[in-house]
């Protein structure tokens, strides 16, 4: 992770204590961090992944695609998930295919209003 964290810092021509201030950490942790001689906490974690645009898994080096967390997708995914399952009965005779499209609407806004909700306080941090 180490080399991540400095190696996106210096792309943004970023200083350890300019990162640190956007997280509201010391920029000795950073600094810690870029050395492996400290962890940062999960939401340290994903408040540097949405600062650099990136995922999580690309951070701790669990993935080498750079790919950003997407509330979109995750919402539509997990709306498909919901859609698809028998034991919700979704695919019964008894919905229009309009109906059917609202209610994956609504489902899919809800979803993204809940993930939002619970990443508020992340996401308005990483900014």
């Amino acid at each position: 992770m180490k080399n991540r964290i400095k190696e996106l810092r210096l792309q943004k021509k970023m200083k350890q204590s300019e990162l640190a201030s956007l997280i509201g950490i010391s920029a000795s942790a950073i600094g810690m961090y870029e050395q492996e001689r400290r962890d940062p906490d999960p939401e340290t974690l994903l408040r540097i992944a949405q600062i650099f645009d990136v995922s999580v898994d690309y951070l701790i080096c669990a993935n080498d695609m750079v790919s950003s967390f997407d509330v979109d997708s995750m919402a539509k995914g997990i709306t498909q998930n919901l859609m698809d399952n028998p034991a919700l009965m979704f695919s019964a005779d008894c919905y229009t295919a309009q109906e059917l499209a609202d209610l994956s609407n609504i489902i899919e806004d809800s979803v993204k209003t809940a993930l939002l909700k619970k990443l508020k306080p992340h996401l308005k941090s990483a900014e």
